[in-house]
């Protein structure tokens, strides 16, 4: 698991926030997800996580083909964020 977050500022202390977050189409064995943090509307932050996708029964990482995944994935927008190794 790695993440990388960027905030362009801090929400006010006990200002509600809303988490957009979508998966964008995985790449070999690593699925990423990317998120938007919001304060009244505007974005003020945006962070991504990448994922080892595992075989639950072999315990190794995936090497199955994304349409074979049951996730919706979304190609129409990702982030230029990523995170380090």
């Amino acid at each position: 698991f790695r993440q990388k977050v960027a905030m362009t500022r801090w929400p006010e202390w006990g200002a509600p926030v809303q988490v957009r977050t979508w998966v964008r189409p995985a790449r070999g064995s690593v699925a990423l997800r990317d998120f938007e943090v919001l304060s009244a509307g505007e974005v003020v932050g945006v962070a991504t996580t990448s994922w080892l996708l595992v075989d639950a029964a072999t315990r190794r990482p995936s090497r199955r083909p994304v349409s074979d995944l049951s996730v919706e994935f979304r190609a129409d927008r990702a982030l230029d964020l990523e995170a380090p190794k």
